[in-house]
């Protein structure tokens, strides 16, 4: 896979968001992780699910033990069938999308009836300390946060959730209020 531009505070971040997810995940579960960047959430998660699939636009096609890494593009229809997965994880990923009304389209088609749509974004309040974290000290991925469009609130991730017939069964900042956990059942 390529390496991008993280740091150990980009990687420490990461960690608190798997600390976040994990708990929602089953042994049994076969996960879809939309837009899994260098796949290290699924590498973490390997030994507590079933199967794990990454699909992101710079990653490679391979395959590591019960997990299968897709170089696709997720703003076009996804390479999956219909109701294939119990879980689909969409971390730091919706605040990248212009809209997001094809992905949640698609993954209400992939996810599993009951299935679990798990995602996690910055809190709008987070935006001028990502900027200065990015922009003036360095210390986060600059061009991650030069590519944010949108930082939604709960009231829109609450919006989005019920639009696309999810039913939100968790909805909480973490990460001292600038990240959101959103946990919605199809």
């Amino acid at each position: 896979m390529p390496q991008q531009e993280f740091n150990l505070l980009d990687k420490f971040i990461r960690h608190l968001r798997l600390r976040e997810i994990s708990p929602y995940l089953k042994k049994n579960d076969v996960v879809c992780d939309l837009g899994c960047g260098d796949g290290s959430i699924l590498e973490a998660l390997s030994l507590k699910i079933k199967e794990g699939y990454g699909i992101d636009k710079e990653s490679s096609d391979y395959k590591k033990g019960n997990l299968r890494f897709i170089r696709g593009d997720i703003a076009k229809p996804l390479p999956f069938k219909n109701e294939r997965f119990d879980a689909i994880l969409f971390l730091a990923v919706l605040e990248h999308l212009e809209s997001p009304d094809f992905i949640f389209n698609e993954a209400g088609r992939i996810l599993k009836r009951k299935g679990l749509f798990i995602l996690t974004t910055p809190t709008p309040s987070s935006k001028p300390l990502l900027e200065f974290l990015a922009f003036k000290l360095g210390i986060i991925s600059s061009r991650e946060i030069k590519e944010h469009k949108h930082y939604y609130s709960k009231q829109e991730l609450i919006k989005l959730s019920k639009k696309y017939n999810f039913k939100m069964i968790k909805l909480k900042q973490f990460c001292l209020g600038f990240n959101t956990l959103a946990v919605a059942r199809k």
